[in-house]
């Protein structure tokens, strides 16, 4: 089945003229027979199988705009809303979110359950500061069963989401080796997530609207992981202000001497 790329739209401009746009705005000109450029187009916008000709100018025309990225032979597999239980260990706003947006999957709980964790799904802990010593234990538990889970946390006025760990992929490990060997002052890191580790403290979670976009990239990293998809939060620490500004910086895996 044809279908257009994702960002790519097509459209008739006039007679014998039609347009396709690409991701980033920029136009171009598909001009031919009238009836050519009706066929392909329908066979494209109504995602058809095509059984054009060898050879027929319908056939060269979809063949470059294959060539050219617009079109897909095969549309993307439509599969069904993912199903796949949420542990969500934590309270709060970002919490609430997930459970919102997944009401079906979500389980909130107060704390990590005394049976462990390595017969959960999907796991994703939220607070409202960074639990090193206690994110390095599930981290490691999570690494021995294979399975994935999820983080967000305040960093001062800054919610902090990700990255997603997955089997092969950024740990949590990984993460904090690369914070602190960026770090210019990294024994004052470690007082302070030992310090954040000592107590029951928290910060003041940010404006529920900004939990809700945590929420929402934590579901999509879950969802993707489900399908099969690339999951974009698997390499990429996120960072919300509270007025909703929003930034990715990339988390390389360390090989195992560099983890510390």
């Amino acid at each position: 089945m044809l279908h257009l790329a994702p960002g790519y739209r097509l459209y008739r401009f006039d007679e014998s003229q039609w347009r396709y746009t690409t991701p980033d705005l920029a136009f171009h000109s598909i001009c031919g027979p009238e009836i050519v450029l009706d066929t392909v187009s329908r066979a494209i916008l109504d995602g058809l199988e095509h059984d054009f000709a060898d050879g027929s100018d319908a056939s060269l025309l979809l063949r470059q705009l294959m060539d050219r990225g617009v079109v897909a032979g095969a549309a993307e597999p439509r599969t069904a809303t993912p199903s796949t239980p949420i542990l969500v260990v934590g309270t709060g706003p970002v919490a609430e979110a997930i459970e919102a947006l997944a009401p079906d999957r979500v389980t909130i709980v107060a704390s990590v359950p005394s049976a462990g964790i390595a017969a959960q799904d999907h796991l994703v802990v939220c607070d409202s500061v960074q639990r090193d010593t206690a994110w390095r234990a599930i981290d490691a538990e999570r690494a021995q069963c294979g399975a994935t889970w999820h983080r967000a946390f305040m960093e001062g006025d800054t919610l902090v989401v990700g990255p997603f760990s997955s089997p092969g992929g950024v740990s949590y490990e990984d993460y904090r080796s690369r914070r602190r060997a960026a770090h210019p002052l990294v024994q004052e890191l470690d007082r302070l997530w030992a310090h954040l580790d000592s107590t029951s403290a928290g910060a003041v979670w940010a404006p529920r609207s900004v939990c809700a976009m945590a929420a929402a990239l934590i579901l999509q990293d879950l969802d993707a992981y489900d399908i099969g998809a690339r999951t974009p939060g698997s390499a990429l620490e996120h960072t919300i202000d509270p007025d909703g500004a929003h930034r990715t910086h990339p988390v390389l895996a360390l090989p195992e001497s560099g983890r510390r």
